[in-house]
């Protein structure tokens, strides 16, 4: 059962602003103005630092025409990921990063992005507590890989495989879903502009009643109808934030950081970790 990427041609009907089901037990954001669309700009990371003078006996015993390296204090790498390469069944080797934020926490998949693309979302997630596992997106990835890379995620070090969400932009979104309801693991789904509804009822009764957080900018109309469609259809919890203008996929969370911090709130309640 796989989504396939072209646009769900069916009309759905809906207002300038859908609203969550009465089961949603997150808060509403306000449409957006209109943005200009820009790339994601990469979010620094603390670097190592490295100190030039440092007090030491053994630099204090030398003579004064000696030289002397300073010690320097170990790079502190706890923001950094670690890299992984998975190898599916059809041979295609898949790159990835693992970002943890120390002992086990509950784990977040993201797929359908470059890691370019997801910026510091991956970092901010960890920050957030969540074992953060990002794979390079590419459009030879099929839905039947997508669960091998779940499974992938879930085993990695540091990762709660009993809570896991799947996190996809795009056509992302769309094989995230797919997976999600083909595995107990998931708990639940964020997903950014997902691309198309066929064989959607299928899915959803597969899916449900796990919760589900859907975004789309009303420009991009097919993936909002999208959206719509898999909001109705959803028998739990079900949030649907449509915005004016926020660009598609990856692109809405870096123009509506509001955006963040629905996700963050989604996360918090599905896994039940405090913020």
């Amino acid at each position: 059962m796989i989504l396939m990427l072209a646009a769900a041609g069916c009309d759905v009907a809906f207002g300038p602003e859908p609203t969550a089901t009465p089961t949603s037990a997150f808060p509403d954001l306000a449409p957006s103005p209109t943005i200009d669309i820009h790339p994601p700009t990469e979010i620094a990371d603390d670097g190592p630092l490295f100190l030039e003078g440092v007090t030491n006996p053994t630099a204090a015993a030398l003579p004064a025409d000696s030289a002397f390296l300073p010690s320097m204090p170990t790079p502190d790498l706890s923001n950094r990921p670690i890299l992984i390469e998975t190898v599916l069944s059809s041979g295609v080797s898949v790159n990835g990063e693992v970002w943890l934020p120390g002992g086990r926490a509950p784990g977040v998949v993201l797929f359908g992005a470059t890691f370019e693309q997801w910026a510091g979302f991956p970092s901010q997630l960890r920050q957030a507590g969540y074992s953060v596992v990002v794979f390079q997106w590419s459009r030879s990835i099929t839905a039947d890989d997508i669960a091998a890379l779940v499974n992938t995620a879930a085993l990695q070090p540091g990762v709660d495989p009993a809570r896991v969400i799947l996190i996809g932009a795009e056509a992302g979104a769309d094989f995230a879903l797919v997976a999600c309801a083909g595995d107990s693991r998931c708990l639940g789904s964020v997903l950014l502009s997902p691309q198309s509804a066929e064989n959607a009822d299928a899915v959803m009764q597969a899916y449900n009643p796990r919760p589900i957080l859907l975004a789309a900018s009303e420009v991009d109309s097919a993936s909002l109808r999208t959206a719509n469609t898999l909001r109705q259809l959803a028998t739990g919890s079900a949030l649907l934030q449509p915005f004016d203008d926020a660009g598609r996929g990856t692109q809405i969370l870096f123009n509506r950081p509001d955006m963040v911090t629905l996700i963050l709130e989604f996360l918090a309640t599905v896994t039940g970790t405090p913020r």
